[in-house]
């Protein structure tokens, strides 16, 4: 059996062509998301809402300065400040993950209220200053040391080494766990709420198919799906 060598510069073409595809269409979806949640008025008022929208909001800007400032390896300067906002976005949008799991958690298993004083100006300071220090912290070693030793800043613009394993897959990873926790509470809060309605055996099905969309919405939104990355080193980092 014979093999079809593509030649690698025929893969990075076909992999930066998926790649910019797939990040015009999320970031089409992220403003649908974004515009659906703000324009309804009813709904921005609650807490929850305001999460949702942003989390998109993160990743729209991480997305953003990915595209612009991923190839701008010309300049050291500008590559290593793409690499801490892109740094420093897409930890914000895990921190709002974690948020939005511990919101989940308190809505569906934890009986509280469900207004709660100054619950979004606590989750900005938080959101804030976590990713900032994180972030800032590897920017200020790589500034006082070789920044080579922080950020990749020859094939593009992305930290690496320390600051890939213990300023970003190790906090989201702390982050993803937590929420997987967080998410086989919520599920079997769900279930359970699903399972003790009423109803003959022809509903069963349906009631179901309620239990398992919302099981995956859930492991979905909480993010659980980002664990797989974590996993990712060598040449595919």
């Amino acid at each position: 059996m014979h093999k079809t060598i593509v030649p690698v510069g025929t893969h990075a073409v076909i992999m930066n062509t998926i790649s910019y595809l797939c990040l015009f269409l999320s970031l089409v979806g992220l403003i649908l998301t974004i515009m659906a949640l703000t324009l309804q008025k009813s709904l921005w008022r609650l807490d929850m809402t305001k999460i949702h929208v942003y989390l998109p909001m993160s990743l729209f800007v991480g997305y953003v300065i990915f595209l612009v400032g991923i190839d701008q390896t010309q300049s050291r300067a500008i590559c290593i400040t793409s690499a801490f906002l892109m740094h420093l976005a897409f930890l914000t949008a895990f921190v709002w993950m974690g948020i939005e799991a511990y919101t989940l958690y308190l809505q569906f298993v934890k009986v509280f209220p469900s207004y709660t004083p100054n619950f979004i100006p606590k989750c900005l300071i938080v959101v804030f200053s976590v990713p900032l220090a994180i972030a800032g912290g590897f920017l200020v070693a790589a500034l006082t040391g070789n920044p080579a030793d922080y950020y990749e800043l020859q094939n593009y613009c992305w930290i690496r080494s320390y600051t890939l394993y213990y300023g970003f897959i190790l906090p989201i990873s702390l982050i993803v766990t937590c929420n997987m926790v967080l998410f086989g509470y919520v599920t079997r809060k769900i279930w359970r709420i699903v399972s003790t309605k009423q109803g003959n055996e022809e509903n069963q099905l349906g009631k179901l198919s309620v239990q398992l969309r919302a099981t995956v919405s859930v492991l979905v939104v909480l993010g659980v799906t980002w664990l797989i990355g974590a996993f990712t080193f060598g040449r595919a980092q």
